[in-house]
């Protein structure tokens, strides 16, 4: 595991400069925390089978959370979920799944922490055998129905 300062200037989408920067740096990805503002989201509240939401106008971020997970050696398909809780003038929050573009607005910053070569566990362990770890399942389009997809927010005061 090694950290990371990622910088993303304005007017670029945040979720494609990280996986640009796994994938040059054939890594994996998690971010810590981000600072900054943003524009044009298109997000989705916790139920996969709701409408995305497009919001429009700036915002700031309050929390982004996320991974990307690629096998680099065996396909260009990610595993990946991004969650974001932003808020708006006048004590307004939004948040939910990034689902589309998530422009920067404002220089964004994130910290994040770079790996390579995870291993997939697929919980819970059947049966009696002691032997575990050596259960793992790979994160890609093939095999990717066990993927993480974090809890969301949605919400306004």
């Amino acid at each position: 595991i090694k950290p990371a300062v990622l910088q993303i200037p304005v007017g670029f989408d945040v979720i494609e400069n990280i996986i640009n920067f796994a994938r040059i740096y054939h890594v994996n990805v998690s971010i810590i925390s981000a600072t900054g503002s943003v524009s044009d989201i298109i997000l989705r509240y916790s139920s996969s089978l709701g409408a995305p939401y497009r919001f429009v106008g700036t915002f700031k971020i309050l929390s982004l959370s996320g991974s990307f997970f690629a096998d680099h050696s065996t396909t260009p398909t990610p595993c990946s979920s991004f969650n974001i809780i932003l808020s708006r003038e006048q004590i307004q929050f939004s948040g939910g799944i990034v689902v589309g573009r998530l422009m920067t607005a404002t220089p964004v910053t994130m910290a994040v922490v770079t790996f390579a070569n995870p291993s997939f566990h697929k919980l819970p362990y059947e049966g009696n055998n002691k032997d575990h770890h050596h259960k793992t399942m790979l994160c890609n389009i093939d095999g990717a129905t066990q993927c993480y997809t974090p809890y969301s927010l949605g919400f306004s005061l």
